[in-house]
């Protein structure tokens, strides 16, 4: 099943890849994949 984002996870996810967070570890922190981190932009 495809995982989806709330309003609040999105904004953390900009958020956090400006202050300089890799995918990865922004991944991490939402307890998901890297590819699904990188589709997002």
């Amino acid at each position: 099943m495809r995982r989806t984002f709330t309003a609040e996870e999105k904004a953390s996810v900009f958020e956090l890849w400006k202050n300089g967070t890799g995918f990865s570890e922004i991944a991490n922190i939402l307890g998901s994949k890297p590819g699904t981190i990188f589709t997002m932009f």
